[in-house]
């Protein structure tokens, strides 16, 4: 029962940082008229000061700061920004703009929430 409440609390974080990823991505987009990819950074910064610090006291309550855990969150983190990046270059020769960053948004949160729970917060 316990892991079914982690697993609970992880899709909610990750669908609230999924949201800012995207709304943050889409508001550097199109109000500052950076390219799709520095938008899709400041999305991914965004997200991960939210997601880090909501996992680490609320999913998995560690309440207390723990450099390991950051190191391996942010090294997770990064390979699935490129990846996220990565399917944004592909998505976006077939779709808009809007259609790619959610492609992307999508593809980094399913693969985010398999490898925080089984690395990264060990």
């Amino acid at each position: 029962m316990h892991n079914f409440f982690i697993f609970i609390k992880f899709n909610v974080v990750g669908l609230i940082s999924t949201l800012i990823h995207l709304i943050a991505s889409l508001f550097v987009f199109n109000y500052f008229s950076f390219t799709i990819y520095e938008s899709n950074f400041y999305g991914f910064i965004f997200a991960f000061i939210f997601s880090f610090l909501f996992h680490n006291y609320w999913t998995f309550k560690i309440n207390k700061f723990n450099i390991n855990v950051l190191i391996r969150f942010l090294t997770t983190s990064a390979c699935l920004y490129l990846l996220s990046n990565l399917s944004l270059l592909l998505s976006i020769k077939y779709f808009n703009s809007m259609i790619s960053l959610l492609i992307s948004s999508i593809i980094f949160a399913l693969f985010s929430f398999f490898i925080h729970l089984n690395w990264s917060f060990k």
